[in-house]
């Protein structure tokens, strides 16, 4: 018994410089150019982004946020040039939970989201003022 332990003292500092060279390898921070042109900048595990980070499309548009396993998770900003601006919770890479969604022509929802929809709560303002408030479901309108 007394050689197991001395064996498992001997070996625990090279054991424990084996892990954390490992654990270096799979966490990490750094800037990655995709073959199709987006670019990413910030936090990595296993070779996707997770962690804070950028993700900026060559298309010019911008994805902020917490990435979990390459995805959008937690909260984000979500900006593209002619479409607009998403502020809020996302899951699996989509508007998922309480967000603001902008407009290029100033109209603006306030609410709730499910699956990139208007779906639950929320307030959509028109450009010229108009306001529907009330219930969403699946993108559409189901409020008095």
């Amino acid at each position: 018994m007394i050689v197991v332990i001395l064996l498992v003292v001997a070996i625990s500092p090279w054991l424990f410089r084996l892990l954390k060279k490992i654990i270096k390898t799979y966490k990490r921070k750094g800037v990655y150019t995709f073959p199709d042109g987006r670019k990413y900048v910030g936090e990595w595990e296993y070779d996707l982004p997770n962690g804070l980070g950028l993700l900026a499309l060559p298309d010019g548009g911008k994805c902020i946020g917490e990435w979990k396993a390459g995805e959008l998770n937690g909260q984000g900003i979500l900006t593209y040039p002619d479409m607009g601006k998403y502020v809020g919770e996302f899951k699996d890479g989509v508007p998922n939970g309480h967000g603001i969604k902008t407009y290029p022509d100033g109209g603006k929802y306030v609410g709730e989201f499910k699956n990139r929809q208007f779906h639950g709560q929320g307030t959509f303002t028109h450009p010229d003022g108009r306001k529907y408030v009330g219930e969403w479901l699946d993108g559409k309108y189901v409020g008095q």
